[in-house]
C-alpha cells in the first residue's frame, strides 16, 4: 500500500540536514512534527507535535509563539509524510532528525525526539482503531446499494 507514494529520500534528507526549522505533516493523524534546532541561551532547541497548519505562514506563527525570543528562521523545510510512522523510521528520516538533535549538543532534545516518535506511533494506532470502528469516517457507498 505505501509503495503507491514516491518519496525523494535524498531531497528530504538534504533538507533535514540544512534546515533550521523542520515541519513534517503526518496527514493520516493530522499532526505535524515540528523541530526547531536554533539554539539560544534562553531557548534550547525544541521538538513538538503540533496541530496541522493551514500553510507556511501559519506554521511560522506557531514557531514564533513557541520561541518568541528568537528571530524569524531563515531556513524552513516543510513536507508531507503520507506513509506510516514506522516507514518514517525504516526509511531513515527519523535517524537524520536524531543526528540533527545530537549535533545541537542538547541531550534533552534526543529524549524529546524519542518521546515524540512514541507519541506519533500512539496517535497513528488510535487513528487506525478509529478507522476500523468507523469513528469519524463515512463510507462512500453502502452495502444496500
Amino acid at each position: 500500500m505505501e509503495d503507491d507514494f514516491q518519496v525523494d529520500l535524498e531531497r528530504v534528507i538534504d533538507s533535514i540536514k540544512e534546515a533550521e526549522v523542520i515541519s513534517i505533516l503526518f496527514g493520516m493523524i493530522r499532526k505535524s512534527l515540528v523541530i526547531d534546532i536554533r539554539p539560544s541561551e534562553e531557548d534550547p532547541p525544541i521538538i513538538r507535535i503540533a496541530a496541522q497548519s493551514r500553510g507556511p505562514e501559519d506554521r511560522l506563527r506557531y514557531i514564533r509563539r513557541q520561541r518568541p525570543s528568537l528571530p524569524r528562521p531563515t531556513n524552513v523545510t516543510m513536507f508531507p509524510w503520507s506513509k506510516s510512522v514506522d516507514s518514517f523510521v525504516r526509511l531513515g528520516i527519523f535517524e537524520q532528525l536524531m543526528k540533527r538533535a545530537a549535533d545541537t549538543g542538547h541531550p534533552t532534545l534526543i529524549q524529546e525526539c524519542e518521546d515524540a516518535l512514541e507519541e506519533l506511533r500512539r496517535l497513528e494506532r488510535a487513528e487506525m482503531v478509529a478507522v476500523i470502528r468507523g469513528e469519524n469516517y463515512y463510507t462512500v457507498w453502502s452495502a444496500n446499494s
